[in-house]
């Protein structure tokens, strides 16, 4: 089983992965530091062809970007086993449909996720179960920086996270992201963030 996050652009900057790990590094590291890990960690990156997984050799971090839908991103952290596959997609009159079809979207929420998704395109970030603790809160950095660097909005149909405090935009959803505090109802999450945390400041493996 695997889970994932979508991200919807406002705007049509598409960063380079290097913008988008450099931001997602500096997140991270807030987070940790907020619960009380000092650990560092370097992210590593290959571009892939979904067809065959053949690695894009050409892929520099400076100068690529992830607009391609027959290639995709498997991204680690350093001495983590495991990882996180990005794609990139394009965008159709259900994907909307689906963001605003929640009983907990008032209009005036459906109205700002309509004027957020100017773009016909889209990205998601996947992980599969069974990944260690760090993984699963970078998958949800991750998404929640591209959406802030795109002016965008964090989504998931599959419960990666809790289903009524989304779609939201990027900063909102850094903001709530693996803090058991700032869960709204489901108590699974707020154990789930609570794993998370107690994971990541007892084990150093981060598993």
């Amino acid at each position: 089983m695997s889970t994932t996050f979508d991200v919807f652009p406002k705007n049509c900057f598409i960063p380079s992965f290097e913008e988008l790990f450099d931001k997602a590094s500096v997140n991270l590291n807030n987070y940790l530091n907020d619960i009380g890990s000092n650990h560092k960690y370097e992210i590593t990156f290959q571009q892939l062809n979904i067809s065959d997984n053949a690695v894009i050799e050409s892929a520099t971090p400076e100068s690529f970007y992830l607009t391609n839908p027959e290639h995709y991103l498997w991204i680690q952290l350093s001495g983590i086993e495991g990882g996180i596959e990005c794609y990139y997609d394009l965008a159709g009159e259900e994907i909307l449909a689906e963001l605003i079809e929640g009983q907990h979207i008032t209009k005036q929420k459906a109205k700002e996720i309509k004027l957020s998704l100017n773009q016909d395109y889209y990205w998601w970030f996947c992980r599969s179960a069974g990944q260690p603790q760090i993984v699963n809160l970078f998958y949800g950095i991750l998404a929640g920086t591209l959406a802030e660097l795109t002016e965008g909005m964090v989504f998931s149909g599959d419960c990666a996270w809790e289903y009524e405090a989304l779609p939201s935009k990027g900063n909102d959803f850094l903001e709530i992201y693996m803090k058991p505090e700032k869960v709204l109802h489901d108590v699974e999450f707020k154990d789930f963030a609570s794993d998370c945390i107690y994971e990541l400041t007892h084990n150093t493996l981060s598993f």
